[in-house]
């Protein structure tokens, strides 16, 4: 996806169309900010990273025009915000030490 952005719009109607189908209503249009949001993002995964965008976007926007807060994206302008750390929180599992490795017997 990386070395190809300039199939991401077609890929994306592809999926908005797939999808539609699937929810019973029309392929949403996507407005060129939220377009180009896509087409520069670093996908560090393949095509379904990008199917499952558009998926969660489809449901999130409930049919309505695509805009950029739909995609929920992490780029470097928007560091994520949502790991405990991030809210003050400890991970349950801070701090806790299991049994010592024995090997195998």
């Amino acid at each position: 996806m990386r070395d190809r952005r300039e199939d991401v719009p077609l890929l994306v109607q592809h999926f908005s169309v797939l999808f539609g189908q699937e929810m019973g209503m029309d392929p949403p249009a996507w407005t060129d900010p939220a377009m180009a949001v896509l087409q520069a993002y670093h996908f560090p995964g393949n095509i379904r990273e990008l199917k499952n965008i558009v998926e969660r976007a489809l449901i999130e926007s409930a049919g309505e025009e695509m805009e950029p807060e739909h995609l929920h994206l992490r780029t470097a302008r928007t560091p994520p915000d949502d790991t405990a750390a991030a809210k003050g929180r400890r991970h349950p599992s801070d701090g806790v030490q299991g049994r010592p490795h024995r090997g195998r017997r």
